[in-house]
């Protein structure tokens, strides 16, 4: 293709056009979303434990891991929902990519108050990827 514009001077209406959003590229983002949350909760020392101290000072504050707190065993608990958020990547259908947001989406909301806030944007990008169009 050449960059003179076609006949009558316009230019190709197709040549700088972006590809359309797909399902299997929300579905990548929210595998990414999810496995971002799962490090940012099992390396990240974002809670907040009284010190060795048994003083209520706020300097005796110090904040942990998930790992620190709970043990290596909560690794399980956190790669659960970046499994689940893979599936789709792996097996391909309407069915699973259903199954999925709707198992996200119960993840997030039972563990709400826990961890489930970090991975709501995974389990939100799941529910958007079944609205898209379908690679195929």
């Amino acid at each position: 293709m050449s960059d003179t514009p076609a006949v009558g001077g316009k230019r190709d209406p197709d040549r700088h056009r972006r590809p359309p959003l797909t399902r299997r590229f929300a579905h990548r983002v929210a595998f990414v979303l999810a496995a971002v949350a799962f490090v940012v909760l099992a390396f990240v020392p974002i809670f907040l434990v009284p010190g060795q101290d048994a003083t209520e000072s706020a300097a005796d504050i110090e904040r942990i891991s998930l790992i620190a707190l709970s043990g290596p065993a909560v690794l399980g608990a956190l790669a659960v929902p970046v499994l689940l958020a893979g599936l789709p990547l792996l097996v391909k259908g309407r069915i699973t990519a259903v199954l999925t947001a709707v198992l996200l989406i119960a993840f997030a909301l039972f563990t709400l108050l826990g961890i489930g806030v970090f991975y709501i944007p995974a389990a939100l990008t799941a529910v958007v990827a079944l609205f898209l169009p379908s690679d195929e």
